[in-house]
C-alpha cells in the first residue's frame, strides 16, 4: 500500500477507533527442541526445531488483503480537486510502499503545486476519510487465509507488520474475527521510520521477545509483497517469502510451514529473498 506516515493527517471523523490485539496468556510454549530438525508435539504444543519458524509475520496490504486497488481509487478521488491523477500501472510502479505524505508530495508536484505541509495534510486527511468509509465493506481477508490463521495461532505466534495506520485494520480484521488471534501488531503510526527501514520489523521482534524470549530473528518467517517490505524484514535479520497476491498466501504458508505440522522439515525456500 501507500504507507502511512505516523499519525499525520489524523483520524477523520469523530475520533480514532483503536484496534487492540490481545496480548493475553500464551496458548503454547514456543521453545526450541535441542538438536532437533523437526517439530516435537507435546499435547497441543508444537516445539520447533532449530531451522524451523518460531513465528509468522504478515504484511497487510497486498499480502493479507487485496487492498491496493482500493488505496488507488481513494487517492485518485482525494487529489482530483487539485487536478492530480495517475493510472493503475503507474500507481503500482511508483506509489506502493511509500508513505502517504510522500505520495501526496508527488501528486502535488506533478500537478504544478508546491507541496506545502498544509496541502499534504489536507490530501492525506481526505484520502484517509474516503478509505475509512469504504474498507469495511469493500475489503475482506480470503477465507483460506483466515482459516489457516485460526489453525496455526495456537501453535506459534502470528503477527501483522504494516505501514497502514492502526484504525484502517480494525474493520477488516473484525469481519473475520481474527483480532484476538494476532499476537503482535505493528502499524505505521507505531514507528518513526517506515519500510524499507528495518524499524517496523525490529519493533515486531521486540514484541515477540516479550511473548517468548527464546525466539530468534532468523526464526521469524515473514510474508511480504513489496520491495520495501522485503528490504525491511531482510534488514531486520528475518527470512522473507515473497507473496504475489493475497489469494496465494494460504497455500504459500502451507508450503513453508505445513510440512512441519506433518513432521517434515522447512519448505524448499524457493520464494525466500
Amino acid at each position: 500500500m501507500v504507507a502511512q506516515a505516523g499519525a499525520e493527517g489524523g483520524t477523520p471523523g469523530s475520533g480514532r477507533a483503536r484496534f487492540e490485539p490481545r496480548l493475553g496468556r500464551r496458548c503454547v510454549p514456543w521453545r526450541l527442541c535441542q538438536g532437533q530438525g523437526r517439530p516435537r508435539a507435546t499435547g497441543r504444543a508444537i516445539q520447533w526445531g532449530l531451522t524451523s519458524p518460531q513465528a509468522i509475520l504478515l504484511d497487510f496490504d497486498g499480502t493479507l488483503v487485496d487492498s491496493e486497488p482500493l488505496h488507488y481509487r481513494c487517492w485518485t478521488e482525494a487529489v482530483r480537486p487539485w487536478g492530480a491523477t495517475t493510472d493503475w500501472e503507474d500507481y503500482q510502479r511508483r506509489f506502493v510502499g511509500i508513505t502517504d505524505r510522500e505520495a501526496a508530495r508527488i501528486f502535488f508536484r506533478e500537478a504544478g503545486y508546491e507541496p506545502t505541509d498544509e496541502l499534504v495534510q489536507a490530501a492525506c486527511a481526505s484520502k484517509h476519510r474516503i478509505y475509512r468509509s469504504r474498507c469495511g465493506e469493500e475489503l475482506a481477508i480470503p477465507q483460506s487465509s483466515s482459516e489457516l490463521i485460526m489453525e496455526l495461532h495456537s501453535m506459534l505466534p502470528i503477527g501483522v507488520v504494516t505501514s497502514s495506520i492502526e484504525f484502517e485494520l480494525g474493520p477488516v480484521l473484525a469481519k473475520t474475527k481474527l483480532s484476538n488471534l494476532i499476537r503482535v501488531m505493528v502499524c505505521g503510526d507505531h514507528v518513526e521510520r517506515h519500510k524499507p527501514d528495518p524499524e517496523p520489523y525490529q519493533l515486531a521482534f521486540k514484541r515477540l521477545k516479550e511473548l517468548d524470549g527464546s525466539i530468534g530473528s532468523k526464526a521469524c518467517l515473514v510474508f511480504e509483497d513489496s520491495d520495501a517490505g522485503v528490504a525491511s524484514a531482510t534488514a531486520a535479520g528475518m527470512r522473507v517469502s515473497r507473496v504475489r497476491h493475497p489469494s496465494e498466501l494460504a497455500a504459500q504458508i502451507r508450503r513453508e510451514v505445513g510440512s512441519l505440522l506433518n513432521g517434515g522439515s522447512m519448505g524448499d525456500g524457493q520464494d525466500y529473498w
